[in-house]
């Protein structure tokens, strides 16, 4: 059961990315920044259009592969790896999306705190013998 939640909140977090995404594109510059230093700072940038793609893919295959994964394996550890993957990467992107239509810099906090919480979710639950990723 904690796996098909996780499972769905992955899906409802990839769709509400996209969401942020389509209802910011009229103001998303032509250039826009898609990486960033650990200052906050962008250092690395790509079209409007390359972002679009990049966010997109990202979305849609983090989704895809999470059916695959729920689907096909019964292996904690690589749907424990999916999400966390899952939330850095929707949460970067998220960020972008803002700096780029108001300038408010990436916080890293963030991204990191949300891993944090799920990496201590995942070891209280497993340590106190729920073992919340069996089928």
């Amino acid at each position: 059961a904690f796996q098909q939640w996780l499972f769905v909140i992955l899906v409802i977090a990839s769709a509400l990315l996209i969401a942020k995404l389509v209802s910011a594109l009229p103001s998303l510059p032509d250039r826009v920044a898609v990486h960033f230093g650990f200052d906050g700072q962008p250092n690395g940038w790509a079209s409007k259009t390359i972002f679009i793609i990049l966010v997109v893919v990202l979305a849609v295959g983090l989704s895809v592969t999470s059916i695959v994964v729920n689907q096909h394996t019964s292996v904690p550890i690589a749907f424990m790896g999916l999400t966390i993957t899952s939330v850095i990467a929707a949460t970067a992107l998220w960020q972008a999306i803002d700096f780029n239509i108001s300038g408010k810099p990436l916080r890293m906090s963030v991204i990191f705190v949300p891993v944090i919480l799920l990496l201590a979710l995942f070891s209280f639950l497993l340590f106190s013998g729920q073992h919340p990723l069996k089928y």
